[in-house]
């Protein structure tokens, strides 16, 4: 299976979208309990749908596999329900500006959260 960073997460109770330059990223963000109560629609940047599963007892806890028929058309019909969502898809991300890229570089952050 190959992944195409970044990420993008939909979160399903807010219907906001944050994208994740890498794994590390994604599972430090996210909470199991939130995977296990599926809050959440993942895609990556060729826009192949990805399901989210917990590993139990493990580091690396966070599963990415790519998501059944089932999953990909309930998130058609999110994204139906919620037109804002594919115009937020559609859209390039959002680049920090100068000020924020130095501070971000200052405290050793990544510019691309």
């Amino acid at each position: 299976m190959n992944i195409h960073y970044p990420l993008y997460l939909l979160s399903k109770d807010c219907a906001e979208v944050e994208r994740y330059p890498s794994f590390e990223d994604l599972q430090g963000y996210i909470e199991p309990i939130d995977v296990e109560n599926r809050e959440f629609f993942c895609w990556d940047d060729s826009e192949t749908v990805f399901s989210l599963k917990v590993k139990e007892n493990e580091k690396n806890w966070l599963n990415i596999a790519p998501a059944d028929p089932t999953e990909k058309n309930e998130l058609e019909e999110y994204r139906k329900a919620h037109p804002e969502i594919t115009r937020m898809w559609e859209l390039p991300p959002r680049e920090p500006g100068k000020l924020v890229k130095l501070i971000m570089k200052i405290f050793n952050m990544d510019s691309q959260r």
